[in-house]
This record gives C-alpha cells, structure tokens and sequence, in this order.
C-alpha cells in the first residue's frame, strides 16, 4: 500500500457524478477480479474518494462515497 501527501489528485468525468480526491492505491495478487474466465497475475486498485465528505471512514458510509479504479497487469 503505497498513500501520497500533499497536492490532491481529482477524478472526475467519465460518468461520475461528483469529484473525487485519490487517497491511496494498493495491488492484489493474483488478481481479484477476471475475464472471460481469466485471472491475471496483478491488479492494482487507485481507491479515491468524494470530495464532499471529510476523508475515506466517512465517504464508506455512502453509495457515492468511494470510486476504486481497477488495473490489470498481465
């Protein structure tokens, strides 16, 4: 797990509805998720939250509390 300080890094667009500030990315292997049956070696998770609340314990309580963007490494 790997968590940067300082300037915020924004998502947004996309079809999000509202802004999000990137608070930590982390990798999981294998895997968690698949395709078409396939399960690749590395996936890395860029877990952001929305800027409306104060920080990720508070977003998890909402729906449209946290955004993770999945990356799959082959």
């Amino acid at each position: 797990q790997i968590q940067l300080s300082g300037v915020p890094l924004i998502l947004t667009g996309g079809g999000l509805e509202s802004t999000y500030i990137f608070e930590q990315m982390h990798f999981h292997w294998p895997a968690e998720h698949t395709i078409d049956g396939r399960r690749d070696p590395l996936e890395l998770h860029l877990v952001h939250f929305n800027k409306r609340f104060a920080n990720v314990s508070e977003a998890l309580a909402y729906r449209d509390g946290i955004v993770v963007v999945a990356v799959l490494f082959k």
